[in-house]
C-alpha cells in the first residue's frame, strides 16, 4: 500500500512539473518570443533544459544529458532546426546557431564552451561587396564523435563518425569519420581504426519479452566498459568475494568447469581465472552482443563466451558444470521465468553441483526505492525493466526441482543463496 502511495505521489508531481514547464514556455513564447525562452535555457536544471527544448519543438532524444548555461541563438520562431539523438552529452556554455538545421547524431558529446555556427553575414560592411556575402548551410555532428573544449565549427560542416576534434579547434572542412583533427583551422593528424571501435556484431533477435531483456542488457553495455578494468566497483566486488568466491574457494578441488550466467563485459570470469586455480573451463553466456564483444577482448582465449539466452541454451549433452553462478541476474528475469532458469541450471550441472544466486531481494528498502524511481522514470534505462526477485519465493521453487539449500545470507540489499543439486535430481 504504501508503495501505491508513494508511486501515485510521485506520478502526481511529475503532471504537475510537466504543466509547469509547459505553461512558463507556452506564456513566454507567447510575451516574449524565442528569446525569451532562450533566457530561461541559461539557467535551469539538465531535465528542466531537455523540457523547454522539446515544448520548442526540438527533436531530443532519450537518455540526453544538457547542461546550463545553453545559449541558443538565431532560431526563429521556435527550435524546430535542433536535432539531438539518444545518449547525447552537451556540456556548459555551448553556443547553438538554429539559423540553420543543427543535427547532432546519437551518442556524441559536445564538451563545453563548444560553439555551432551556420551562417555568415557580414551585415553592412563593405566586406559584403569584397567577397564576403551572406551564407548559411546546416551543420552534422555524426553518431559517437567527440568535440572538445572550446571547438568551433562552422556552418555548413559535417563531422564525421566517431572522429575526434581536439580541444580549441576551428572546423572549417568536413572531418572524416574515424579521425582526430586539432588545430585552427583543423587538420587531420590520426586515423581511428573502425575494428578498433566496439560495434554491435550478429545475435539472436528474440521476441516479446526476450526482445526487451536485449535491449536492457545492450544499454548495460554503455556503463559496463567503463569499468572493465577494475572489475566494476570496490563494493561489488567486495560482496562477489564474500559470497560467489568464497562458496568456490571451500570446495576448490571440485571446482574445474563454472558457468557464469549474464556474464557482461567478463570482470568476474577474469577475477575467477585469477583467484581460483582450479577452474581450468570458464563459460560465460550473455544476451548482449556488445557485452560478449567486450567479454571476448578481455579474456581472449581463457573463457568461453556465449551469446544468447540462458534458458533456451542448448549445449552437448556430456557438457555438465560443477558450478554455476547468477549475479545481478534475476532481477531481469520475469517471475514466470524464475522456475524455467532453475531447471535449466538443473539440467546443465553434475550431480551434487553448487548453484550461486546473489540478488537485491525483493522486500529490501533499495528495491522499494527503486520501484519508486522506476515510476517516476529517474532510473537509467537498463533499470527501468527490474523485478528484483523474492529469495522465500526462490528457495520453494529451487527445492521443488532438486535443490537443497546450502547457504544463505544477506549483505547489505543483497541476499545470496548457495545450492546443492540432490543426487536423484
Amino acid at each position: 500500500m504504501i508503495i501505491q502511495i508513494g508511486v501515485l505521489v510521485i506520478k502526481i508531481l511529475r503532471v504537475m512539473l510537466d504543466l509547469y514547464w509547459r505553461i512558463v514556455v507556452k506564456s513566454t513564447l507567447m510575451l516574449r518570443g524565442i528569446e525569451g525562452v532562450n533566457l530561461l535555457l541559461l539557467k535551469v536544471l539538465p531535465n528542466s533544459a531537455i523540457r523547454i527544448l522539446r515544448l520548442g519543438n526540438a527533436a531530443v532524444g532519450q537518455q540526453v544529458s544538457i547542461f546550463a548555461p545553453l545559449l541558443i541563438v538565431n532560431a526563429s520562431q521556435d527550435y524546430s532546426n535542433l536535432s539531438i539523438g539518444n545518449r547525447v552529452h552537451i556540456g556548459k556554455d555551448v553556443l547553438i546557431d538554429l539559423h540553420q538545421r543543427v543535427t547532432i547524431e546519437d551518442r556524441v558529446t559536445i564538451s563545453m564552451g563548444t560553439r555551432i555556427i551556420t551562417h555568415q553575414h557580414v551585415g553592412q560592411s563593405p566586406l559584403r561587396e569584397m567577397g564576403y556575402p551572406y551564407y548559411s548551410k546546416p551543420v552534422v555532428i555524426e553518431h559517437g564523435a567527440y568535440i572538445g573544449t572550446n571547438v568551433v565549427i562552422l556552418q555548413g560542416i559535417r563531422v564525421g563518425e566517431c572522429s575526434v576534434i581536439g580541444a580549441g579547434a576551428i572546423v572549417n572542412k568536413d572531418i572524416p569519420p574515424y579521425s582526430v583533427a586539432m588545430g585552427i583551422p583543423a587538420r587531420v593528424i590520426k586515423v581511428i581504426e573502425p575494428s578498433s571501435v566496439v560495434r554491435p556484431i550478429e545475435a539472436p533477435h528474440y521476441q516479446g519479452k526476450y526482445a526487451e531483456v536485449q535491449r536492457v542488457f545492450d544499454e548495460v553495455y554503455e556503463t559496463g566498459q567503463d569499468y572493465a578494468s577494475d572489475w566494476a566497483s570496490p563494493k561489488m566486488r567486495s560482496i562477489f568475494e564474500s559470497t560467489i568466491l568464497a562458496s568456490l574457494n571451500d570446495v576448490s578441488s571440485e571446482m574445474r568447469s563454472i558457468l557464469e550466467v549474464g556474464c557482461g563485459n567478463g570482470r568476474w570470469l577474469a577475477l575467477l581465472r585469477n583467484r581460483l586455480e582450479s577452474a581450468t573451463q570458464l563459460t560465460g553466456i550473455d544476451l548482449s552482443p556488445q557485452l560478449v564483444a567486450k567479454a571476448h577482448d578481455i579474456l581472449r582465449e581463457k573463457a568461453q563466451i556465449l551469446c544468447g539466452n540462458f534458458i533456451e541454451l542448448s549445449l552437448e549433452p556430456n557438457i555438465l558444470f560443477d558450478a554455476i553462478y547468477f549475479y545481478d541476474v534475476f532481477q531481469h528475469f520475469s517471475h514466470a521465468d524464475y522456475h524455467s532458469a532453475l531447471r535449466k541450471a538443473a539440467s546443465l550441472i553434475k550431480p551434487d553441483g553448487l548453484l550461486m544466486i546473489l540478488d537485491k531481494e525483493a522486500a529490501s528498502i533499495y528495491a522499494f526505492t527503486m520501484r519508486l524511481k522506476q515510476a517516476a522514470r529517474m532510473t537509467p534505462l537498463h533499470y527501468s525493466n527490474v523485478n528484483y526477485p523474492s529469495f522465500a519465493e526462490l528457495i520453494k521453487l529451487a527445492e521443488s526441482v532438486g535443490w537443497k539449500v546450502q547457504t544463505r545470507k544477506r549483505l547489505q540489499e543483497y541476499h545470496y543463496l548457495a545450492l546443492r543439486k540432490l543426487p536423484n535430481a
